[in-house]
């Protein structure tokens, strides 16, 4: 009866979640599309366009997408027409628009708590009242709001954003084939990131039931780096010539693999299971550049990529929240043990794999046969050097990026630690594990609001995001009690569910096409040899928790202190390269 409870909760979470994915995607397709060459408002009201019609459909109990159709003479005429609808049908509909937009993410995010609360305190943990509880009712309940908040705030800055006009002859078909195309990438891009993050929580753990001590474990995660350091910059000239695609099957299967071999006690089967694990990681830079070639290719809008980022990064702590929950109800719940974590995550991983064949197109970056030169790592490099923007982004990703795998050693150790220490009984990783996916979520919502409701570049954000990370990563250098340690962590994950959307948004604009794997994979290498120069220092040191706690932190911190600064250098160029566009020479 118990199972059955469970699995009517799994469900509801599942179905709510689609339901406000489903009212989001369509409102923001609405409002990024619009007529080209768009008149005065004058031109608009003294337009002989007739409406025949404008039809809204929807609502919670329907569970359809929001759409307006719009038919005029000179449409079936086939003529270029400056407008669809007169200004003010045009401004009303908007309103209903996003009023319409405003109440379905209320509500639907009302019910999506209530069951995302059911389902965790079902299969996810028992007793109920630890800091971790209060932990994950807290962040869920800010996760409302602001995902309630950001959603329409980015439906009014649309417009904004737009940078490219559809006819209004090929709006709905343009329409229909970006939301087709987009939900493509972010359901294969979020099984792949479910299978990642449900080792997060329990792969420690799992070296842990086999006898293995930290410096062991700081072994294996060496052996990972290591092997992506190495292949970093083949594989993205792999990726470039061969295929995107491709690199994402192999990178799915890497994973299934590396899963597998977990089974294993032997400690050179662990070895080759992380070898693989760093080879996938490195793969798996192909899924951001077949989205960014695919969506160019296609003719979309540019500021529409933008929009994927920031859907792929709520999407993505949607599928870490839901990886948790269940990688926590399989180990404590259901007493399966942390092997079956890795077992399901091979099955998702092979399932996946078949949907990247059957949905997926093929695109390449540089090919040789085509009139292009060999892409080498020397004109990489020479590229990166020469554009000040990708410099400086490089540098801040290299940095956040180590900081944030610092977080990701300690943060289990030190939870365990603090619990050991006191009174407290063990966590349960499962859910702490979800807690930080909802407050990526909780992050994700900060570009949106901040482009549409404030009209914020993406550089001042990603400035002011960085500098919440270092200051939260600079605070657990003392060491106090777990409910502290769970809302500095928290905080730091805020941070990087801004992070990611932002750097990704920004890089999509500043790498060339041609060099695109090898660059994003050059910044790979660069942090792969910060981690491994940590590994072998201050993580895998014998040293008591209490001082291994503060010199990784103050690493950590000085980390973001250094990206906080690149960041710095990147806006400056910025304000510099606008400000000079703007000067016109005189005659």
């Amino acid at each position: 009866m118990r199972f059955l409870f469970n699995l009517v909760w799994f469900w509801a979470c599942l179905g709510e979640c689609s339901n406000v994915l489903k009212f989001v995607a369509a409102a923001h397709e609405d409002q990024y599309f619009l007529p080209k060459n768009g008149a005065s408002r004058s031109q608009l009201q003294s337009s002989n366009t007739q409406l025949n019609w404008l039809e809204l459909k929807g609502g919670v109990a329907g569970g359809k997408a929001i759409s307006m159709k719009k038919r005029t003479k000179k449409q079936q005429e086939g003529k270029d027409i400056a407008a669809v609808v007169p200004h003010q049908v045009q401004s009303k509909s908007s309103t209903i628009l996003r009023s319409q937009l405003t109440a379905l993410v209320t509500v639907d995010s009302v019910l999506l708590t209530a069951v995302s609360l059911g389902a965790a305190r079902a299969g996810a943990w028992g007793e109920g009242g630890g800091p971790v509880d209060r932990a994950f009712w807290g962040a869920l309940a800010a996760c409302v709001v602001t995902t309630t908040a950001a959603h329409p705030a980015l439906a009014v800055g649309a417009v904004r954003l737009a940078t490219r006009r559809a006819p209004p002859a090929e709006r709905s078909e343009e329409q229909v084939a970006f939301g087709k195309f987009q939900k493509q990438y972010l359901f294969v891009q979020l099984l792949s990131t479910f299978t990642e993050f449900i080792q997060g929580a329990y792969l420690y753990k799992l070296y842990e039931s086999y006898g293995y001590q930290m410096k062991d474990t700081a072994t294996l995660y060496l052996s990972g780096f290591v092997s992506a350091l190495l292949g970093g910059f083949a594989i993205g000239k792999l990726i470039d010539r061969y295929g995107r695609r491709k690199g994402c099957v192999a990178q799915l299967l890497l994973n299934a693999a590396q899963c597998q071999l977990l089974r294993s006690r032997r400690f050179p089967v662990l070895l080759l299971g992380r070898v693989l694990s760093g080879v996938a990681s490195s793969l798996a830079t192909a899924y951001e550049c077949w989205l960014v070639s695919e969506h160019l290719g296609r003719g979309f809008a540019p500021a529409l990529l933008a929009d994927t980022m920031a859907k792929t990064a709520l999407g993505l702590g949607a599928a870490a929240v839901l990886s948790g929950v269940l990688s926590g109800a399989l180990v404590e719940r259901w007493g399966l043990g942390p092997r079956s974590v890795f077992d399901l995550c091979s099955a998702v991983s092979l399932a996946t794999i078949g949907l990247v064949l059957a949905t997926w197109n093929e695109n390449f970056g540089a090919r040789l046969g085509e009139g292009e030169r060999k892409v080498t790592a020397r004109e990489a490099l020479h590229t990166i050097t020469k554009a000040p923007k990708i410099l400086f982004l490089g540098i801040t990703q290299c940095m956040f990026d180590s900081a944030m795998m610092l977080f990701v050693f300690m943060w289990t150790p030190l939870l365990l630690h603090l619990s050991g220490t006191s009174s407290a009984p063990a966590p349960n990783l499962g859910l702490v594990f979800s807690c930080f996916m909802i407050a990526i979520m909780i992050g994700s919502s900060v570009p949106k609001l901040a482009a549409g409701a404030l009209g914020i570049p993406p550089e001042k954000v990603l400035l002011g995001v960085v500098g919440l990370g270092g200051v939260t990563l600079a605070s657990l250098t003392r060491q106090r009690s777990i409910g502290w340690a769970l809302a500095t962590f928290l905080a730091f994950e805020v941070s990087v569910g801004a992070y990611f959307p932002l750097i990704g948004a920004l890089k999509a604009q500043a790498i060339p096409e041609r060099l695109r794997a090898t660059i994003m994979n050059i910044f790979k290498v660069a942090t792969n040899a910060i981690v491994i120069c940590l590994l072998r220092g201050p993580v895998g040191a014998t040293w008591p928790m209490e001082k291994k706690q503060v010199v990784i932190y103050v690493v950590a911190g000085t980390f973001m202190l250094i990206g906080f600064s690149a960041q710095i250098c990147n806006l400056l160029y910025f304000n510099s390269k606008h400000k000079n566009s703007r000067i016109q020479p005189e005659e």
